[in-house]
């Protein structure tokens, strides 16, 4: 389907729905004229010479609220309006800051194509709003706490687009995909800094399916949304060895690539600007600078920095000491309270390092 003729059926889509949409803003005839306003405000948008990728989901905002709130991460209608504000606050950040998709709200649909169609450029785009966001903190305009909240809120959002949105009818040209994914990569290779929070180490953790660690299985059995779950404990516990001995990932204040694309890292206890050089475990055990790779563009690959357990998870699971994993693994009945007790037992065992994703894979669950 040609984009203009989707924007017309979301159009006539929202007309329908124009009480519910017009609800948030008023009642009445000022809420409809403004629903109007906005409708003709976007398909001025959409058929002008620029050819802006702006794509109208109506209702995406409200599904990711029934999200929240059905997976137990808001428990409430004040931490569930929290969530939002915290989410459209990176939106009015985006805004400010970037040339791409904006306004940002009114693209939305654009990034739920992404998830079927580019997932890597979806993972770009929220890179990107998370750096700006933490651009802001360095800035000192907003507090590390609400940064922490703003970029806990996207992740979230790009978790619900990820695992839930389901497809949209929209087309885009190859040209017009091709000029996205341009205007992305020259954002990103503005600089060679980035920041930890762009790692998204969260979601790598909790996403990390296989034999011995079934991730979605343990965040159902012994939760994975409150301050002190199994995700934040592990995540507490990621390190980056450096050239000043190992240090841990929450406490860099930012990373860059550089020279020989060696990652360097700055501690916050160091004085700013202080940038020390990473180094990461290669497959046979020795030690070298940490490289890391970029695509053809020379966007700089943040996949390319993965997590290493060691020792490895299967190891410490087949030691024969952990019996209810062994039922999670098995497709037994399972006690969530002593899974969690092993998984305790486990993460004060376990070192979560940083290390090159080419010797991570390379090493297996050898050791």
């Amino acid at each position: 389907m040609d984009i203009h003729i989707a924007w017309a059926s979301a159009l006539l889509c929202s007309l329908r729905i124009g009480n519910a949409k017009a609800a948030e803003r008023g009642t009445g005839q000022q809420a409809r004229l403004h629903a109007f306003s906005f409708i003709n405000q976007t398909i001025a948008n959409v058929v002008s010479p620029k050819a802006k990728l702006i794509v109208m989901s109506a209702n995406l905002l409200e599904m990711f609220q029934q999200w929240l709130i059905q997976n137990g991460i808001t428990t409430t209608s004040h931490s569930t309006a929290s969530y939002m504000t915290r989410l459209r606050k990176s939106f009015k950040i985006w805004n400010r800051k970037s040339k791409i998709l904006v306004p940002i709200e009114s693209n939305l649909g654009t990034l739920q194509y992404l998830v079927h169609n580019r997932p890597d450029l979806l993972d770009d785009l929220f890179n990107l709003m998370i750096r700006y966001v933490c651009d802001d903190f360095a800035d000192g305009k907003i507090s590390e706490g609400y940064k922490n909240d703003i970029c806990t809120a996207v992740r979230r959002f790009q978790e619900y687009l990820t695992s839930v949105a389901g497809k949209n009818n929209i087309s885009v040209s190859p040209a017009v995909m091709q000029g996205l994914a341009s205007s992305v990569s020259n954002e990103l290779t503005a600089s060679e800094e980035f920041y930890p929070d762009e790692l998204n180490l969260r979601n790598r953790i909790s996403s990390r399916n296989s034999t011995y660690w079934p991730a979605s299985k343990l965040g159902d059995l012994i939760g994975k949304n409150s301050d002190e779950s199994w995700i934040t404990q592990a995540l507490k516990k990621v390190s980056v060895l450096t050239e000043k001995g190992p240090h841990r990932v929450i406490d860099i204040e930012k990373m860059r690539v550089g020279k020989g694309d060696i990652l360097e890292v700055m501690p916050k206890i160091y004085s700013k600007g202080a940038f020390v050089k990473a180094y990461g475990y290669h497959a046979n055990g020795s030690i070298h600078p940490f490289k890391v790779a970029r695509d053809a563009n020379g966007t700089i690959l943040l996949s390319s920095i993965s997590i290493d357990h060691s020792p490895a998870i299967s190891l410490i699971i087949k030691s024969g000491r952990f019996p209810e994993f062994q039922n999670l693994i098995n497709g037994l009945n399972v006690n969530p309270r002593k899974l969690k007790k092993e998984y305790d037992l486990i993460n004060e065992m376990e070192f979560y390092l940083l290390m090159e994703r080419s010797q991570n894979s390379a090493k297996g669950n050898r050791w």
